[in-house]
């Protein structure tokens, strides 16, 4: 029998070499089946660890349009990532609209340029402009600070009194 002609590991025919083939084909035949390895397998340049389970996920991230490069981005996830980002939305406060029950430690810098102790209707705001920070009260303006020291208060100020 002639033998069989191929590219890549789909072309060859399970059924060759035939019985009938004489033993002087048989390095043909084995030439054919490295050629055909190499070229369908071109990069390999390592032994493959890899089982049938792990080159079937890949198959099937290929299929659904999955990238090498979106593949990268998980490497390293040791759990399941959107349980992950549940937590985060459920655990940890929210990048903006957050609101705190009990104490809130901040152990670096905080910054801003207005703080609100909310207080219901009547809130006190401390805010940072032109270099000055003001003290409000439900809107308005009841002390102002500058950067050389000057205290302006609206109102009365005492003097050694007591705090209730």
């Amino acid at each position: 029998m002639a033998l069989e002609t191929g590219t890549y590991i789909n072309s060859l025919n399970a059924a060759n070499p035939a019985a009938t083939d004489g033993l002087s084909q048989a390095d043909d035949h084995l030439r054919l089946i490295k050629s055909t390895i190499k070229a369908t397998l071109p990069n390999l340049d390592a032994a493959v660890t890899a089982t049938e389970d792990d080159l079937n996920i890949l198959t099937g991230a290929s299929a659904a349009g999955v990238s090498a490069a979106e593949l990268q981005h998980v490497n390293g996830v040791t759990s399941a990532i959107q349980t992950q980002l549940d937590g985060l939305t459920s655990s940890k406060a929210a990048l903006s609209g957050a609101s705190f029950t009990g104490a809130v430690d901040v152990d670096h810098t905080l910054t801003a340029n207005t703080l609100a102790l909310d207080n219901g209707s009547n809130d006190w705001t401390f805010e940072v402009a032109s270099n000055k920070l003001i003290i409000k009260y439900a809107g308005t303006s009841k002390m102002e600070l500058d950067t050389s020291g000057n205290l302006t208060v609206v109102g009365n100020i005492t003097a050694y009194g007591s705090i209730s």
